[in-house]
């Protein structure tokens, strides 16, 4: 593992080959729910000509991007209060209006219904830890999210704001390796107490949010070991091995590898395409309300358009909404409220010593 001592700096401009990326992760996503699992929820339909079951790993590929820009937040706020305050402001008031939209619909629509205890746990984003099960089935990744956003907000309490590339590195790896025994153990003999350590430290997951952590360490001129790389791609590899099966982890390894050298290059310009980058842009309201809600679509214009032109018409509606949401939440209100805050603590006064 690396030993270099130096804080991570963050490069100039966007680097919009990310939104290429998120574009991919998404419809990834989007194309095994209406292909594969919308045919479980609704079985009274016809089925989808295509059976496509990788794309779940749309989701896999979204921790690597989150591994990767989370150290530019964490670049930005050193402390972990103002960290957990810009995730929050990130996450929250855009789950909300998905939250907004999918509860009445699901209530109306989607048995079983949801309870009052079930809607406020997911207004917290904390049903996962609680215990309660998601009110839409794609909320479930958010627990992982929030476990990595823990972890890294106990590294920049416990470097005083200095995340430095030697506890990257010793971090990565040892979260990989942790999390790689905890999934041996759970896929090996069906522990219980390893399913929930898995869930509580995201160990599946622990690889590939650290490769995303590495990769960015790398592209902003922190060297670390191609080793210590490869340990965390065959880590999150092995882990998708042990609790699926070898297509998804082959595909995987792809993904990887598409990652890896996307981050490797100054830049890739079919990633800048133009729909991709829209689709990327606004993946995350988009990845919030696809699933109930379009499931609900697809179930009442199935009858009248067929199987395939119903998903079409259903993505191009959900498509359209997630731009609805990015405009009016994401773009103006979360941004308004972390100027908000980024002008309450620039003119906090400052307590000489």
């Amino acid at each position: 593992m690396s030993t270099v001592s130096a804080t991570i700096t963050a490069p100039r401009g966007r680097f919009r080959e990310l939104d290429g990326l998120r574009g991919i992760a998404v419809l990834l996503v989007v194309i095994t729910h209406y292909t594969m699992v919308f045919d479980v929820v609704f079985p009274n339909h016809e089925s989808s000509p295509v059976q496509f079951s990788a794309g779940s790993l749309g989701v896999q590929l979204f921790f690597m991007i989150s591994g990767y820009v989370i150290f530019m937040t964490a670049e930005r706020r050193r402390s972990p209060k103002s960290f957990a305050l810009a995730r929050a402001v990130r996450l929250y008031p855009t789950y909300w209006a998905a939250l907004a939209i999918t509860v009445p619909l699901s209530y109306l629509y989607l048995p079983p219904r949801p309870s009052a205890l079930q809607i406020v746990a997911n207004f917290s984003m904390l049903q996962n830890f609680l215990l309660v099960r998601d009110i839409d089935g794609a909320y479930w990744s958010l627990a992982r999210e929030i476990v990595f956003y823990v972890l890294i907000a106990l590294l920049l309490w416990a470097g005083a704001g200095r995340i430095t590339s030697a506890i990257t590195s010793w971090f990565v790896g040892v979260w990989t390796l942790a999390g790689l025994c905890i999934v041996a153990i759970e896929a090996r003999a069906g522990s219980h107490l390893a399913l929930q350590a898995d869930h509580a430290t995201a160990a599946e997951y622990a690889g590939l949010f650290g490769l995303g952590m590495l990769m960015y360490e790398r592209r902003v001129g922190r060297r670390h070991s191609w080793t210590l790389i490869i340990i965390a791609a065959v880590g999150a590899v092995a882990c998708t091995f042990l609790k699926t099966q070898p297509a998804d982890a082959l595909a995987l390894a792809g993904l990887i590898g598409l990652f890896v050298v996307t981050t490797s290059r100054e830049a890739s310009r079919w990633l800048t395409f133009r729909p991709l980058q829209f689709v990327g842009i606004v993946s995350y309201p988009l990845y919030l309300v696809h699933q109930n809600v379009g499931y609900i679509v697809m179930d009442a214009i199935i009858p009248e358009v067929g199987r395939v032109p119903a998903m079409f018409l259903t993505f191009l509606a959900l498509l359209v909404l997630a731009w609805v949401i990015h405009e009016l939440i994401e773009k103006r209100l979360s941004h308004r409220l972390s100027l908000c805050w980024d002008r309450r603590q620039f003119q906090k006064p400052r307590v000489l010593s």
